[in-house]
């Protein structure tokens, strides 16, 4: 029985490592807020890497939880790593979801460091939505409130990565963590 669990074991591992054992596709953390202005308050970020056209969606109801003492909310989300642009703003009403904005592709990248935490600020939305069309403005600011929420609501996780800031267009920039009170 021990070695039929053990073949299982390996036949579901073995997928996932490629040569030399390394693991296929190296996931990160992408760390950020979405703040927004309208009154809408669910919103859905699509960022697309720019290597193979995938897309990860990042919706703001995982930062309802995620609110700790000091009032900010941050979002924590394993996914592969890369450089990626922000490609689509949607809005979700219930199970709906309806696009705000497609943006096109700029050359503000957001570089994502494999097997690090890569903080790249608060998502600013302005949506201004009086002709009867969106119009949207979105621009990053980097908050300290939010990286320190992050670290307390996330203590084990930033204690077993590297943290970076990754700002829109720029390198990303490591963190010293004893900074972080780590």
């Amino acid at each position: 029985m021990r070695t039929f669990l053990t073949a299982c074991a390996l036949l579901i591992l073995l997928p996932a490592i490629g040569p030399a054992g390394e693991a296929a596709e190296e996931s990160t953390f992408i760390l950020l807020n979405i703040v927004s202005t309208s009154n809408m308050s669910r919103f859905e970020l699509v960022f697309t890497n720019t290597d193979d056209d995938s897309l990860v969606r990042i919706s703001n109801e995982a930062q309802r939880g995620r609110v700790v003492t000091s009032g900010a909310a941050f979002i924590l989300q394993e996914i592969p790593a890369g450089r990626y642009f922000l490609s689509a703003v949607n809005q979700v009403y219930d199970q709906d979801i309806q696009p705000v904005a497609r943006l096109r592709e700029t050359r503000d990248y957001i570089e994502l460091r494999p097997g690090a935490i890569n903080y790249i600020g608060n998502v600013h939305l302005e949506i201004d939505d009086r002709r009867g069309r969106n119009e949207l403005d979105v621009s990053y600011e980097a908050s300290s409130s939010t990286l320190i929420a992050a670290v307390s609501g996330e203590r084990d996780t930033f204690r077993q990565h590297d943290v970076f800031v990754t700002m829109v267009g720029e390198r990303p920039v490591p963190v010293d963590k004893s900074l972080l009170g780590l």
